[in-house]
């Protein structure tokens, strides 16, 4: 398979580097000159549970996409359709298109399907990467009932020492990845530019158990390529004046394989994108004041063919989507923060899916006030209003505490409460011939109460350890329905309740020469369709109600091990009553395993890992009838110089 383009087009731009506008009232320093909060751990005094990917985790899954990294190191759960194909998150039990994927505080949701496909974020392009669980949201954006995962390509900014990083992976199933960063700086001007180009046959071997006997099959048309690059430029105008730009863009093109109960009969069907997205921005900080400007284009071009010996699809979607923000941070007093915002957004639709041109428009202001008394108690209030679809949103309140009751001790009890409300997405209302004009926007209620403990112990020794529970309330629930004349259609659910538990746990230690880190999390969720009192509330569709990982990371210069292991129980794929093998997916355990060696050769940095996937050989579903791969393996060399 190969990638049709014709040109690639790079945009370049002068930008600015951003503020960290998600400051936190916390027990900690503000440093007033740079304007950002600093904290011990990501997760102690916030209001809201946060987590963060740190760095050892983020440079192991360098060479993947966001799905494969959020599967293993989050509590969220992944609905994959394999290898190169549709991946999906949910945040407690929501939908995928009550995750809201942000970058650098821009969405990419999309305005037809309302979600992000995970297995399209190459995670090369991002330095870090940040999860704000339930109402925490709000203070990035509407919509997230679930959550948010928010991007950021600091590159620049970060401490890069070398001036070139080449990262090359060979896999199994003839795959391979290639990935180039070149930092350059002249004077005040910085250069960031990263390139990747990823191709798969993906032709595993699996068990097709939709015949009987169990036949052993070598996955067909499942083919893939990617490429794409990102390009930041920043120059600093004065001391406190930054300007940036950057844009991303890439192209893929994939084949999509038939499910396990189609692979005998005759079809074609692959899926072409292109992507371009560009921001520009500017920032001046001062003593008690931070103001940001930043403005974005993005542009998507998809087309999705299907040719069956019954059917004919060919569906091309053009979208075009602008954005301006502006955001004011002041420090109104000793741990008192005030941040004001305002957005503009624009999106247009041209798709043969609908009756003509689609097209949104919002405006947004938003303002959030924090407080910490006494180094004890810190509040945080968030009000957003948006104007949208020609009327006014419902005022979306967020109110948050976090309160330290020992002065000594980092133990931290944090509680908040808030309302989201996210409208309909395009395809729900416009696509033909199924878009339903008559669906209600849906509307959640959010509570959220937890406990966060970090302790030093002995030897270098860290342990960190926080319990959540949530309680989630969202009417008018959309949901699409297969129905006896139309393959899929959606309708609203009256009501439907998210209530769980999570937990984390995070151990590091370093001693002489050996540095180890654990990281467990476990995630206990029950989404319930709550419509009929009399009836019993049965579990929405592939939301499983156990699941959690562990990460384990273990170095002795020059040699490091990373163990990752993951259970997801089992699913229903139906929202039916009765239990049994073609509507539950049973629950499955997947075990991957690193083993690297870091070289020095004068100026040149080198690291060889290894990275065995699936080592117990488990056979597993993730989408009915969607084949994945059992055992494989991929080497990667990395170069710095």
């Amino acid at each position: 398979m190969k990638l049709k383009f014709n040109y690639i087009l790079m945009v370049v731009m002068l930008a600015l580097m951003p503020v960290q506008l998600s400051c936190q009232a916390i027990f900690d320093t503000l440093n007033l000159k740079e304007f950002e909060v600093i904290a011990d751990h990501p997760e102690s005094g916030n209001q809201s549970r946060t987590q963060s990917i740190d760095s050892i985790q983020m440079s192991e899954f360098s060479q993947q996409d966001l799905g494969e990294l959020l599967a293993a190191l989050t509590p969220l759960y992944i609905k994959s359709y394999g290898r190169g194909t549709l991946s999906t998150v949910s945040f407690r039990g929501s939908g995928s298109t009550h995750t809201q994927v942000l970058w650098e505080g821009f969405q990419l949701n999309s305005p037809m399907l309302g979600q992000v496909d995970f297995s399209q974020v190459p995670m090369a392009f991002f330095s870090d990467v940040e999860l704000l669980f339930g109402g925490a949201s709000l203070e990035k954006s509407g919509g997230a009932l679930g959550g948010s995962v928010n991007l950021s390509s600091n590159f620049i900014a970060g401490e890069i020492d070398k001036t070139i990083q080449l990262e090359q992976t060979v896999g199994s199933f003839n795959t391979y990845l290639t990935s180039l960063g070149i930092h350059l700086k002249r004077g005040k001007v910085s250069s960031f530019t990263k390139i990747i180009r990823q191709t798969s046959d993906n032709d595993f071997v699996y068990n097709n158990n939709s015949m009987l006997p169990v036949e052993s099959m070598k996955q067909q048309s499942a083919g893939f390529e990617n490429v794409g690059f990102l390009q930041k430029f920043s120059i600093q105008l004065k001391d406190n004046q930054h300007l940036y730009l950057m844009t991303w863009n890439q192209w893929s093109d994939r084949d999509l394989p038939p499910i396990m109960t189609n692979v005998f009969k005759l079809q074609e069907e692959y899926q072409t994108d292109m992507t371009s997205r560009t921001i520009l921005g500017w920032k001046k900080t001062g003593r008690r004041v931070a103001l940001q400007v930043k403005g974005a284009y993005f542009f998507e071009n998809y087309h999705y063919y299907l040719k069956t010996i019954s059917q004919d699809t060919d569906s091309k979607n053009l979208i075009n989507s602008g954005f301006v923000k502006a955001d004011v941070i002041m420090e109104l007093g000793k741990g008192f923060l005030m941040t004001t915002g305002v957005e503009l957004e624009h999106q247009s639709v041209n798709s043969l899916n609908y009756n003509g041109i689609k097209t949104r428009n919002r405006v947004l202001a938003k303002a959030v006030v924090e407080k910490t008394f006494f180094n004890r108690l810190a509040l945080k209030l968030v009000l957003r209003e948006e104007y949208s679809d020609d009327s006014f949103l419902p005022l979306l309140p967020y109110f948050g505490a976090s309160y330290k009751p020992f002065e000594k001790e980092a133990l931290f009890i944090r509680f908040n409460v808030s309302r989201n409300y996210k409208r309909p997405t395009l395809n729900e209302l416009y696509f033909y011939p199924v878009g339903n004009i008559n669906l209600l926007p849906e509307k959640a209620f959010e509570l959220e109460a937890g406990i966060d403990f970090k302790h030093d112990l002995w030897a270098g020794q860290s342990i960190s350890i926080g319990f959540t529970g949530y309680y989630s309330s969202v009417k008018d629930w959309i949901h699409w329905n297969p129905s006896n004349y139309e393959p899929w259609f959606p309708e609203n659910i009256p009501e439907v309740v998210s209530q769980g538990l999570e937990a984390s746990l995070h151990w590091q230690a370093n001693v002489q020469d050996w540095e180890l880190g654990t990281s467990l999390q476990y995630a206990f969720t029950r989404t319930t369709d709550r419509s009929h009192v009399d009836q019993e509330h049965l579990q929405l569709p592939y939301i499983p109600v156990y699941q959690g990982n562990g990460f384990i990371s273990l170095a002795y210069y020059p040699y490091f091990v990373r163990w990752n292991i993951s259970y997801t129980g089992e699913r229903a794929t139906t929202l039916d009553a009765k239990k049994n093998e073609i509507n539950m997916l049973p629950g499955y355990w997947l075990n991957h395993i690193t083993f690297g060696r870091t070289f020095q050769i004068r100026k040149l940095d080198l690291e060889a890992r290894i990275k065995m996937y699936n080592i117990f050989d488990v056979n597993y579903q993730a989408v009915v009838w969607r084949a994945m791969p059992k055992r494989y393996a991929d080497l990667t060399v990395k170069i710095k110089l």
